[in-house]
């Protein structure tokens, strides 16, 4: 364990409740603590101690972020998924009618998109239906792009 790692592991111990004595475990069962800290998805398997169903959600993720914090964000998920639904970490469909609808001369519509994402077919779509197929400026940012996107959202701010 990392400084850093020992540290964490004080602090939650200080909670108190179900991590009344952790460091003590942690020195007592190292070799299990260290197969923990090597598994590819820790919050998946058995816990030194069954430490694992001792601890609510919430204390799990508390020692996830002292050992592992790139487990966190599935130990949130998890917890988002049983106490409310799969509904709330899938993002809804983009609805491009929608997004037009809210917006007005003065507010430009902005994409930022994460990789693999591509909406030019769907919004030259609705381009066209309103009339405005030629009036679409594409700018992909990167390589120089910046002062162009600023320019444009300028001119569609002032110009409509």
């Amino acid at each position: 364990l990392s400084d850093i790692m020992w540290s964490r592991l004080l602090e939650v111990e200080h909670l108190g409740g179900v991590f009344v004595g952790l460091t003590d475990n942690v020195e007592a069962n190292l070799s299990q603590w260290q197969a923990l800290f090597d598994e590819e998805t820790p919050d998946e398997v058995p816990w030194p101690d069954n430490l694992h169903e001792k601890c609510t959600g919430l204390e799990l993720g508390l020692l996830l972020e002292s050992l592992r914090p790139d487990g966190i964000v599935r130990n949130v998920q998890r917890q988002v998924r049983e106490k409310l639904g799969d509904k709330f970490l899938e993002p809804p469909p983009l609805d491009l009618q929608q997004c037009y609808d809210d917006s007005a001369p003065n507010v430009p519509l902005i994409f930022v998109l994460t990789m693999g994402a591509d909406p030019m077919a769907e919004l030259m779509k609705l381009a066209v239906s309103k009339g405005m197929g030629d009036a679409v400026s594409a700018i992909s940012l990167g390589q120089g792009q910046g002062p162009k996107a600023v320019t444009g959202i300028k001119g569609g701010t002032d110009t409509g």
